[in-house]
């Protein structure tokens, strides 16, 4: 049967006066099965980690085969990756801020096997935390070209060329021991030769504190982009094609909590998330990521809703002891709404009450035993 083991070593090393830090690991996976295969994982990262002034460098490699999901989860492995990051801050208060930072990061990125260029990354960022405890942070970014191995998977022989791209992002929040608190975060992004493309995320955040007892959080997140490039399989001649889309990603999420007692409470968490994708044209690529062929489709749109509700009573009755009850309500794997019908964010909402749900009720018991107290005192 099949078995597998991942065996790590992991170190960090300071100088004397705690400036300078020299970290890493190495990570080793083998899988055993009817085909047998290892890779390995390995960092090393240097830098100036105290002061005003700071900067550090690193290298990070995963091998084509490193896989160590039987033991933990990672997004993808075959990447060759370095990272180096200057910042300048500020940590004693000033006349206007408690503290902030500046920050340059450069990303490059190449396949390990094939050894080829991937992605080139830069970003300069600045981070303003207020006197009156509220905070912001302005990002900008530039994408030169981006080579898309891992849309086409294995073999690694083709890509998808993605677009250059700039982008701006603000995110920031308000003072957090208030009654009210927000937060919030938008990007917009520039696609310099394609005026048409447009890409955005919207968030946004609302807390409030109605008493020590009862807190509720609203949160809503908007993503699009059009022509947005997917995996389109394999045509008649056993070569990748790739799909250009028109995609949304919505999801609002309401959260709450009420305290009986320091020892009893209700928490209370409802989701629904929607994703619209639209495709619009198919196509191959050549040796140099371009589209090939390009050809208008219909029919083949995905309209997907997520809805469910969670509600946990909890007592803590002693000291490592609880009673959970819980209550669970979803909508149904089979059930979707008609995307072609309901094409806005509300329309979809609503629908999702009409079909069919499924509801689950828990009851979870935790007793901790103290040995000390069921000895015989002397």
């Amino acid at each position: 049967g099949r078995d597998a083991n991942v065996t790590g070593l992991d170190f960090s090393f300071f100088d004397k006066k705690n400036r300078f830090n020299f970290r890493g690991y190495g990570h080793y996976s083998k899988v055993f099965s009817t085909t047998d295969y290892d890779g390995y994982n390995t960092l090393l990262k240097v830098g100036k980690v105290s002061g005003r002034f700071q900067y550090y460098a690193q290298n990070l490699i995963r091998s084509l085969d490193y896989d160590p999901t039987d033991l933990g989860y990672l997004a993808t492995s075959n990447q060759h990756i370095n990272t180096g990051q200057v910042s300048w801050q500020q940590f004693k208060p000033t006349k206007s801020f408690l503290s902030y930072r500046y920050n340059i990061i450069a990303d490059y990125r190449r396949l390990y096997k094939p050894n080829v260029f991937e992605m080139f990354k830069i970003e300069a960022s600045g981070f303003w935390y207020f006197k009156n405890f509220w905070d912001t942070k302005l990002s900008l970014g530039y994408l030169p070209d981006q080579h898309d191995y891992f849309l086409l998977r294995r073999p690694f022989n083709k890509y998808a060329r993605r677009p250059q791209y700039g982008y701006a992002t603000l995110d920031g929040s308000t003072d957090s021991r208030k009654r009210l608190f927000f937060s919030y975060n938008i990007l917009m992004a520039d696609f310099f030769k394609n005026p048409e493309k447009d890409y955005h995320i919207l968030y946004g955040s609302l807390r409030y504190r109605f008493s020590n007892k009862l807190t509720l959080e609203l949160s809503h997140r908007h993503e699009t982009e059009t022509d947005y490039i997917i995996y389109g399989g394999r045509n008649t001649m056993d070569e990748p094609m790739i799909y250009f889309s028109d995609f949304k990603d919505v999801t609002s999420i309401l959260s709450g909590i009420y305290n009986f007692t320091p020892r009893i409470n209700l928490t209370l968490r409802a989701r629904h998330y929607w994703s619209q994708v639209i495709r619009k044209r198919v196509a191959t690529v050549d040796d140099e990521g371009r589209p090939v062929g390009e050809m208008p489709v219909s029919g083949v749109d995905d309209n997907v809703n997520i809805f469910n509700v969670d509600a946990f009573f909890t007592w803590d009755f002693r000291y490592g002891s609880r009673l959970i009850l819980g209550y669970k309500n979803w909508l149904g794997e089979s059930e979707f709404v008609d995307g072609n019908k309901y094409k806005k964010y509300l329309s979809n909402f609503g629908q999702t009450f009409d079909l069919r749900h499924g509801n689950e009720i828990t009851v979870r018991f935790i007793y901790f035993l103290d040995y000390n107290q069921l000895r015989k005192k002397r």
